[in-house]
């Protein structure tokens, strides 16, 4: 994956940057097309003990599906991620496939997890956020919250990794607890 490499080499040479030092092209490109959006840059995250050689570099996509009627269609995962319970709502994510686009990306997570195709109508932000696995494997995500239209199908489970679809017109106070503060306009 091209962008990883780039994310990568940049993490290895100057892991104390700001996120707003390198924007992968793939964000560059959202950028162009919907404008600007927000960049979150949670870096303080990351502990003292990070190891790049050691660690997952992603980029991905999370989509604000947005129903007919303008309500917010989430998920809950049939497994517990390390930044996610089950009992948690969260937006449609996924990690990119290579040869895809963030935007691309987003629209076949989309569809892969409850049946549904969406057209990509804008960027909510930008951002990065690090997770580590079982107390020794590092893991650095990349990517966008994309905001997704509704074209065709009814949100549905389709997919073993999910559990429940449901649309509410606000996030519930179930939401992801530590993603909630990204998303106040939802809230």
């Amino acid at each position: 994956m091209r962008y990883a490499c780039i994310i990568s080499k940049y993490l290895i040479v100057n892991k104390h940057s700001s996120f707003l030092n390198l924007l992968p092209h793939e964000i560059e490109l959202l950028m162009e097309k919907f404008g600007p959006c927000d960049v979150i840059d949670k870096e303080e995250r990351i502990p003292a003990n990070f190891d790049p050689w050691n660690a997952e570099i992603a980029l991905g996509s999370c989509v604000i599906v947005k129903d007919r009627d303008g309500k917010i269609v989430l998920i809950r995962q049939s497994v517990s991620r390390p930044d996610l319970d089950i009992e948690h709502w969260f937006f449609v994510c996924g990690k990119m496939e290579t040869g895809e686009s963030l935007e691309e990306t987003g629209v076949r997570e989309v569809y892969e997890e409850i049946g549904c195709v969406v057209r990509i109508s804008g960027i909510h932000h930008v951002g990065h956020h690090y997770v580590m696995v079982g107390g020794n494997k590092h893991s650095i995500y990349y990517g966008a919250a994309l905001v997704g239209d509704l074209v065709s199908g009814t949100p549905r489970v389709n997919s073993e990794e999910v559990s429940e679809v449901a649309a509410f017109t606000r996030l519930p106070e179930n939401f992801a607890p530590q993603h909630r503060k990204y998303y106040p306009d939802l809230c």
